[in-house]
């Protein structure tokens, strides 16, 4: 991740899903000889070294009932252990449903049969603020559900803790 510091692909966040995934797994594959961590298709880092996924679709989300769907664009790679890790997230979709919601994320390269898999749970989101034109989460606590736990071939049981997730997304008109 330094060397996309270095090369200027820092981004500043105005809108968009911001998310360390699991920073010690990241550290961990910044450790081991072959580990890998990339972005593709949109995907930054922040100056945080944070993951920014950038919005592409709030058209569904009513702020009224804090329900519906917000669509986020950008993969992340993660690979080591001579290909024995192998985990692509790709395309974010934060479903919110009043005060919970679940992230799931799309099959790496199907966008023509929208298949998607649930992969984290977030049973308490607290009501939005509306910030400078924004809506915003902040501190969402996402845990690995069944299909999340599968990924990562059980290395992480189903409720573990990943990092806290920031939602920015503009205020409709």
């Amino acid at each position: 991740m330094n060397a996309a510091a270095e090369n200027g692909h820092l981004t500043p966040v105005k809108t968009g899903l911001v998310w360390g995934l699991k920073r010690s797994l990241l550290a961990y594959l910044q450790r081991i000889p072959d580990g890998a961590v990339s972005i593709d298709r949109g995907a930054r880092f922040t100056s945080t070294y944070a993951f920014l996924f950038p919005l592409l679709n709030s058209d569904s989300f009513d702020p009224t009932t804090g329900s519906g769907v917000l669509q986020f664009g950008g993969v992340i790679h993660l690979h080591g252990h001579f290909g024995t890790m192998d985990v692509t997230l790709a395309e974010p979709w934060l479903h919110l449903d009043g005060h919970v919601g679940s992230l799931s994320f799309g099959a790496p390269g199907d966008t023509a049969h929208g298949v998607r898999s649930t992969l984290f749970e977030i049973p308490d989101v607290p009501r939005a603020a509306s910030v400078d034109g924004t809506i915003r989460w902040d501190g969402l606590l996402p845990s690995i559900g069944v299909t999340g736990a599968e990924l990562f071939k059980g290395n992480y049981p189903i409720g573990t803790a990943f990092d806290p997730l920031d939602v920015r997304i503009p205020v409709p008109t």
